[in-house]
């Protein structure tokens, strides 16, 4: 039995998702193409996938954006609980409540049968019903007057005071894996030598690093190659910064030395014309 779709829907108030909103504050409105593609990869063989390290490059070829981009937007989306973050770190399954949710309303819809033993994160209690399915009555939300909207918006309010605690539960993991890149002299020589970096200077990049990081929301990579490869990348865009504005500085100074330059040449020849203007 197929168990993909061939459509799924998509909320038309997707962009009001504080979590959405904070991915295109973070990453930018490419980081929703990224999202979308991955959802459209995920429905087409059921309600989640397996990671495969080959997703980026695959990823990238569709969109035309650069592979280390798409890591980083990747990171953000499960910081921001559009991926479930311990599935992911326990299986290596990109899914979520979501996702499945969304999943098992289409397939009722279509009158086939909802199986999803594998990698579900959805409880038993919530299993056959789902609030996209069948808004609660105002006995089950406590006989409160509230209207709708409020009602949604008091649960996303909930929604995400519920994934700050859990990401404050998980702990912030970057300082060890900054410890552990410090410890890593192999590796670091080979970024000193690509970078053209001075020992001296390693530690301090590395909690620039950390702390970039954390203002983009992230406290933690899947593992240690998954931050030393985002540190590389993360160091390259950063000469390739440096190089550009030393660039943009060294023609801005000949700029002001050309208009100098042609001020002088002004001026001597107004003095030469008023000189000769007064033999004659």
């Amino acid at each position: 039995m197929k168990k993909g779709l061939e459509y799924f829907p998509l909320d038309v108030d997707m962009f009001q998702d504080i979590r959405i909103r904070k991915l295109i504050k973070r990453q930018g409105g490419k980081a929703v193409s990224v999202y979308v593609l991955l959802l459209c990869i995920i429905y087409k063989d059921g309600y989640y996938m397996r990671w495969d390290e080959e997703l980026p490059f695959i990823i990238s070829e569709q969109t035309g954006f650069d592979e280390a981009y798409i890591r980083e937007a990747i990171n953000c989306c499960m910081a921001l609980g559009l991926f479930d973050t311990a599935l992911y770190q326990s299986h290596r399954v990109l899914t979520s409540k979501g996702i499945q949710e969304r999943y098992a309303m289409i397939r009722r819809s279509m009158k086939r049968v909802v199986r999803m033993e594998e990698f579900n994160v959805i409880s038993s209690e919530e299993r056959g019903k789902t609030s996209e399915e069948t808004p609660k009555s105002s006995e089950e939300r406590g006989k409160t007057s509230e209207p709708l909207y409020k009602v949604k918006e008091m649960e996303e309010k909930e929604k995400e005071k519920n994934a700050t605690t859990s990401r404050t539960r998980e702990g912030d993991l970057l300082d060890s894996e900054i410890g552990q890149m410090k410890k890593s002299p192999i590796w670091l020589e080979h970024i000193q030598m690509r970078h053209k970096v001075r020992p001296e200077e390693t530690d301090g990049l590395l909690e620039e690093f950390a702390a970039d990081c954390r203002c983009n929301g992230m406290t933690q990579h899947s593992d240690l190659s998954d931050a030393q490869r985002h540190f590389n990348n993360w160091l390259r865009i950063r000469k390739e910064y440096e190089q550009q504005g030393r660039e943009d500085r060294r023609r801005d100074a000949a700029g002001a030395l050309r208009e100098q330059a042609s001020g002088i040449i002004a001026r001597m020849q107004a003095e030469d014309d008023a000189a000769i203007e007064k033999v004659r």
